[in-house]
């Protein structure tokens, strides 16, 4: 089974082309998304690791915010979650990539800002667990 097969078998995510419609998208997602709080991070494991804040979290996936550098993120397969107090680090999450797009308009950064989207792979029961101790301490709403 080829890793893609075994990432569709837990969630399936269409193509971005298999939910357009028109210029509207439909939501297929399974899994509540809820935003995240300030000082929770995502670091994909790659030779120079790097902190990026996110955005968005559900039990199928995340999304997080970074500056594009010549590293491509595509060649990791797991990310560390952490807060900043260093209280919660969930580590090794085996995820791929789903989504990556310019941000518009943050007018707060001085670099061109992305949103990276991953969904998680086959993970461990303990895994599971802090994933959902995760999102019920910290964030702060449903998207």
């Amino acid at each position: 089974m080829t890793s893609a097969s075994k990432f569709d078998s837990i969630i399936n995510i269409p193509d971005v082309e298999d939910m357009k419609i028109g210029k509207e998208f439909i939501e297929r997602r399974k899994n509540r998304r809820f935003r995240a709080n300030e000082g929770t991070f995502a670091s994909p494991r790659t030779n120079a690791q790097k902190l990026w804040q996110i955005i968005d979290v559900s039990k199928g996936g995340l999304s997080f915010r970074y500056i594009p550098h010549r590293e491509d993120l595509k060649n990791s397969s797991e990310l560390d979650i952490l807060t900043r107090d260093t209280l919660f680090s969930l580590e090794k999450m085996p995820f791929r990539s789903v989504s990556d797009s310019e941000i518009a308009d943050e007018s707060t950064s001085n670099y061109p800002l992305r949103r990276h989207g991953v969904q998680f792979g086959v993970h461990t029961p303990s895994q599971i667990s802090q994933l959902d101790y995760f999102i019920q301490n910290h964030t702060f709403c449903e998207v």
